[in-house]
């Protein structure tokens, strides 16, 4: 049932091809510069995102059933990844920096692990775990935290690691003093240029424009000598196969953020892949489960990280014709000659940029139309949006999820509790 499925078939055509092709190159174009961003945003080297967006696209390619779905790094897997490293670093201080790399590569690896299980088991009903109003709040207070983390990279100083935002805020107004004014003047130009794009010239590989941008300024203006932090040296070629493992302390710590990781993973490319479906085309949630777990154990054992489907990836895909995941496989080809011939160029970026891009891409994520209807028509949901959002954003990640999750399994146990007593009293009643 699971074997692998090519993504063309015998009506297959040299237009489609032409088509595919051009979609799979403007998504390329689209993903290099947020594969090295998200890699950041994960605490991770730029060449990890890189090496994410190479195997795992292949592997979905031939794996998934859904035509347009772009596979690779994204922002919320990225920051849920950070946490879980950051949070297991904690306990293990002799932890490197190489290690937390593998970390993150063994995190994927168990993520992949979790969804083929699932898929093995037919468990896609688990996603209804998650509701739309669990995943509204989450996903506004998950979009903050990772916006206000990048404001390490726009004013160029270091900052405290950590996903509440009131101690990275702290952070801030204490080292406000020694911000770097001509990276934040690059980093505030770059976001006013994506802004810009967005609104005038959607069609526009933005990110890649303004990474152009900023490799030119740095290298007419020698920014680097100014202290303006870049990318720095990436290495060339392709990730070789290595197998992520930590001791037995590790891995069990890494257990639970890899069932929410996955879970996440999973909700974002259905609900996404559901939004692109074409008119012909079936969507197999348990096929989805293993072909997003298989390229999460290719991304583990290949030095990357967590994947799943990109909303914005995979929209810009559909909008640019992809018909099939042929287009994939194009991007994943971009992917593999810039890290072959290109990655000099890519050590001129200036992590401002990056951060820039960051920041555009989460901040649209937050949903001000659900708070507002929370507010205002949608009253009884209130509960859960608010202890979802407040938890996310103050105590943790993972625990925002729980905790909504939680509260919506009351609330929906005491309803059913209620309305039960009700008809009972009923019937009693009319006896």
């Amino acid at each position: 049932m699971f074997t692998p499925k090519l993504p063309w078939n015998k009506s297959y055509s040299k237009a489609d091809f032409r088509d595919d092709f051009f979609a799979g190159m403007t998504t390329g174009v689209m993903l290099i510069p947020q594969a090295m961003a998200y890699a950041l945003l994960a605490g991770l080297s730029v060449e990890v995102g890189l090496y994410a967006s190479t195997i795992p696209i292949f592997v979905y390619a031939f794996m998934g059933s859904a035509r347009s779905l772009a596979v690779g790094p994204v922002a919320m897997d990225s920051l849920l990844s950070a946490a879980a490293v950051g949070a297991v670093a904690l306990s293990h201080p002799a932890v490197s920096e190489t290690e937390k790399t593998m970390m993150a590569a063994l995190l994927a690896f168990m993520v992949g692990i979790v969804l083929v299980v699932m898929g093995l088991l037919k468990m896609g009903r688990l996603v209804s775990l998650l509701t739309p109003i669990i995943i509204s709040a989450f996903t506004s207070a998950a979009a903050l935290i990772i916006g206000i983390n990048q404001l390490k990279l726009i004013l160029g100083i270091d900052l405290v690691k950590s996903s509440k935002v009131y101690v990275i805020v702290g952070d801030v107004f204490a080292k406000i003093g020694t911000t770097h004014l001509t990276t934040l003047i690059l980093g505030v130009v770059a976001i006013g240029l994506l802004l810009a794009l967005k609104k005038f010239a959607p069609k526009v590989p933005r990110a890649f424009v303004v990474v152009g941008l900023g490799v030119m300024a740095v290298l007419l203006g020698d920014l680097g000598a100014e202290g303006v932090k870049l990318v720095g040296a990436v290495p060339q070629g392709l990730p070789a196969f290595s197998t992520p493992w930590m001791d037995w302390s590790i891995v069990a710590e890494l257990v639970p953020h890899a069932f929410i990781i996955a879970l996440v993973a999973f909700m974002e490319a259905i609900s996404i892949s559901t939004k692109l479906k074409k008119e012909n085309e079936e969507l197999d949630p348990s096929r989805e489960l293993v072909a997003l777990g298989t390229a999460n154990l290719s991304s583990g054992l290949f030095q990357g990280y967590s994947v799943t489907g990109g909303l914005s990836r995979s929209a810009v895909n559909d909008a640019a014709g992809a018909k099939s995941q042929v287009a994939a496989l194009i991007t994943g080809i971009m992917v593999v000659l810039t890290l072959s011939f290109f990655s000099g160029v890519l050590a001129n970026i200036p992590k401002a940029v990056l951060g820039a891009i960051i920041m555009t891409a989460v901040f649209g994520l937050i949903s001000i139309k659900d708070a507002k209807a929370v507010f205002t028509t949608h009253k009884q949901d209130l509960p859960v949006y608010a202890i979802t959002f407040l938890v996310t954003l103050f105590v943790g990640i993972k625990e925002g999820l729980i905790a909504g999750v939680l509260v919506n399994w009351l609330i929906n146990r005491n309803k059913a509790g209620t309305e039960v007593t009700e008809n009972v009293e009923a019937q009693q009643e009319g006896a």
